[in-house]
């Protein structure tokens, strides 16, 4: 990418500036105007790697940029179901086996 060719740097608060500057130059809007979406999931590495391509695969699509960031803290299924209930739930939410998606249907935060 052009950001790797200049130089950027995943680990560098400004080289991350610089990535946000020249997305939204490209864009010609603010990325504070793009949609976010909240993962309930842990904190695993392999997030970070998921998120960047579910946004380079929601550009092909749909043409319009998205971003997605993880909420590690929502781990509780309890905290979750409460959260969804008062309308502030995560976006996605990341289940560990099929009795927390039970847990999540019987609450009616899932849907079949």
């Amino acid at each position: 990418s052009r950001w790797r060719a200049a130089g950027g740097d995943p680990d560098s608060p400004a080289s991350l500036d610089q990535l946000q500057a020249m997305i939204e130059s490209d864009l010609g809007y603010p990325l504070t105007d793009v949609p976010t979406l909240v993962w309930s999931t842990d904190d695993n590495p392999a997030r970070r790697i998921q998120a960047a391509r579910f946004r380079a695969w929601h550009l092909r699509p749909y043409a319009q940029p998205i971003d997605i960031v993880t909420d590690p803290t929502n781990r509780d299924i309890t905290k979750t179901i409460v959260q969804c209930v008062a309308g502030a739930g995560p976006d996605i939410i990341e289940t560990y086996g099929p009795v927390q998606l039970d847990q999540l249907v019987s609450a009616g935060v899932a849907l079949d």
